[in-house]
């Protein structure tokens, strides 16, 4: 309910075009699966999101991460699993891949074609110098 508002009519078509260029679009993010989840079957994603686990221990958060989280390197990692799960090449599967923050930098430099979205001052810079595509899709 609260990040919902949030998402663009301009970020919703970008959805809708790589969908409906066969794309398999699928959302990754540092946050955690209690935010993530919701918001991915809310898009249409299903099972097809990547992010951070917190551990559970008698039904309990243990206040400890489960596995690798979902950020910088290990977005990557977590999507070469992915990759692999689904028996896909990667990271010849990662053709777009949109991030506004320089945090994602070792999954923009795999993709065939890295966007900088709304980027952070660090990643608008490294985009403008490796002559990137950047997107406001604010509205």
């Amino acid at each position: 309910e609260r990040i919902v508002p949030f998402i663009t009519a301009s970020g919703r078509a970008k959805i809708a075009y790589h969908r409906s260029q066969g794309h398999r679009v699928v959302l990754i993010s540092a946050s955690i699966e209690e935010q993530v989840k919701p918001l991915a079957y809310h898009l249409g994603f299903g099972q097809d999101y990547l992010c951070t686990h917190l551990a559970v221990q008698n039904n309990h958060y243990t206040g400890e991460l489960d596995g690798m989280p979902c950020y910088g390197a290990g977005k990557v990692h977590w999507a070469r699993e992915w990759a692999i799960e689904n028996d896909l090449d990667f990271p010849g599967t990662a053709g777009y891949f949109y991030s506004d923050s320089s945090s994602d930098l070792p999954l923009l430099e795999l993709a065939t074609h890295p966007v900088a979205v709304n980027p952070d001052d660090a990643l608008g810079e490294i985009a403008r110098l490796r002559q990137w595509p950047v997107l406001d899709l604010r509205g």
